[in-house]
């Protein structure tokens, strides 16, 4: 009985509400609050095209500027002017990876170390 009369008490002051005619001032302030609303999307919105034209901006910067250094770069690689040094290069014998006996000599763990450096 208790929530068919609570039910009952809904409906007629759901019925009242719809029945009743906003005044003026509730219109303005509804309207005010609405005003409030927009102003702050536009804000938002704003702020949001702002950041995403500025990451736009910076992205084609970077993607320009790193283009353009290599294509500096390549460039410079494939029109490098070079000088042939002949008769300064010479070759080092590495030591032998081998042990056989063959390889001794050249072995500079098996060198002799005795005679002092002077």
């Amino acid at each position: 009985m208790a929530l068919e009369d609570s039910f009952s008490e809904v409906l007629t002051d759901t019925d009242e509400i719809m029945e009743r005619r906003a005044t003026e001032f509730e219109h303005n302030r509804a309207f005010g609050q609405g005003i409030l609303f927009q102003e702050r999307l536009d804000k938002l919105i704003a702020s949001r095209m702002a950041r995403r034209n500025d990451a736009l901006q910076q992205l084609e910067l970077y993607r320009t500027g790193l283009g353009q250094l290599a294509q500096k770069v390549a460039s410079e690689i494939l029109d490098a002017e070079f000088e042939e040094i002949k008769g300064q290069l010479e070759q080092s014998a590495a030591p032998s990876l081998t042990t056989s006996k063959e390889s001794a000599p050249n072995d500079v763990a098996a060198q002799d170390h005795s005679e002092p450096a002077q």
